[in-house]
């Protein structure tokens, strides 16, 4: 429970819940973060150049940043946080 509380379930043939997989819809930022692993400090930055980093919701449908996305990345280049660091705003 916990963490997952009032989500629904996966189907009873396994496939991914529609808000699963619509969960970076609107959040292009989000989305590239979820492939840190593979992406490069371009791929980031032209996404970070392309959106409102001052407007908009900077949490996921489970209240994750796209801090705590690069966080669960393993093999995360440290370049990308960086890059993260200096382009997003921080409260």
């Amino acid at each position: 429970d916990g963490a997952f509380e009032g989500c629904p379930a996966f189907n009873d043939n396994g496939a991914k819940p529609r808000w699963l997989l619509e969960r970076f819809d609107d959040l292009p930022v989000h989305e590239v973060c979820y492939y840190g692993s593979r992406i490069s400090v371009e791929s980031l930055t032209q996404v970070l150049e392309s959106t409102d980093l001052e407007g908009g919701d900077w949490e996921d449908a489970f209240g994750m940043t796209p801090f705590h996305i690069l966080a669960t990345c393993p093999n995360l280049n440290t370049n990308i946080w960086e890059c993260l660091l200096k382009k997003c705003p921080r409260e």
